[in-house]
């Protein structure tokens, strides 16, 4: 069922990703949704081994152990990675079911909102990409959600330093 999933979404993660890299034989979208796969394939223990296998099996492509280690330590990853997080947020949470536009027409009002930021502290080794304020390195979740529905409307993730 995840596999299938997976193979779908690996199709519509190439939209969200506009630069093709020839030199790359795995492109940023493909390795990110592998792994993405390959995680929750392989369960709470596991190895990088078991992790880059499983990718290789997936995207039906071999990639070299040192290759695969180096792509885990890159900037692009996680940037990889935010973007398909924030993709997968605009598609699934933020959508609105018939039941809630029902609810809204019924009882006539337009929505209430609430608003919010909160911080997580993260491992200090990750302060280059996410610094944080009162931390050495954060991540500052920013959202809003309608409070008569429950939908997500807002959704975003900036470094725990920024105001």
């Amino acid at each position: 069922m995840v596999y299938d999933a997976m193979k779908t979404f690996k199709k519509a993660a190439c939209t969200i990703f506009n630069n093709k890299d020839n030199r790359a034989k795995i492109q940023d979208a493909d390795f990110v949704v592998g792994l993405v796969y390959a995680k929750a394939h392989v369960g709470k223990n596991f190895s990088l081994s078991m992790l880059r296998t499983t990718v290789c099996s997936f995207l039906d492509k071999s990639i070299g152990s040192s290759a695969f280690n180096e792509r885990l330590t890159t900037k692009s990853l996680t940037m990889s990675l935010h973007k398909i997080f924030l993709y997968l947020l605009s598609k699934v949470i933020l959508q609105k079911t018939n039941f809630e536009q029902d609810i809204l027409k019924k009882t006539g009002v337009c929505k209430i909102i609430g608003v919010d930021s909160s911080i997580v502290s993260l491992w200090d080794g990750l302060s280059a990409f996410l610094p944080g304020s009162f931390t050495t390195a954060a991540l500052k979740m920013h959202f809003c959600i309608d409070l008569i529905t429950g939908a997500m409307e807002y959704f975003n993730f900036t470094p725990g330093a920024t105001h």
